[in-house]
């Protein structure tokens, strides 16, 4: 993918009602999975859905995307905490992190 430099990517709708029963994919995982594309992105949406998978890359695309501009991370109404463990991350730069509550339309 010599050229992607945007990326959206969103949650399975059946994933919102229904809790994943398994959550390995932390950042040693994406880690693996050798993403050799994240250095070009510029911007980048996560949808997220119930579990951790989706926080864990988008931390992952933060501390790997030296290029990334902007990060959008739209998140259920119970997961709050995701503004807290992805704000720390080690990011590689400056990215702009925006989170929104996901709503209804968004669902």
């Amino acid at each position: 993918m010599p050229t992607l430099n945007t990326l959206h990517i969103d949650s399975d709708i059946s994933s919102l009602f229904h809790k994943p029963k398994a959550r390995g994919c932390n950042r040693k995982y994406w880690k693996s999975q050798n993403l050799n594309f994240t250095d070009q992105l510029k911007e980048v949406t996560v949808v997220l859905s119930n579990g951790f998978n989706g926080m864990e890359l988008a931390r992952y695309i933060l501390e790997q995307a030296e290029n990334l501009e902007k990060m959008v991370i739209f998140y259920l109404p119970h997961q709050s905490y995701v503004i807290k463990k992805v704000k720390p991350s080690k990011m590689a730069l400056t990215a702009t992190i925006v989170f929104h509550i996901k709503t209804a339309e968004k669902q």
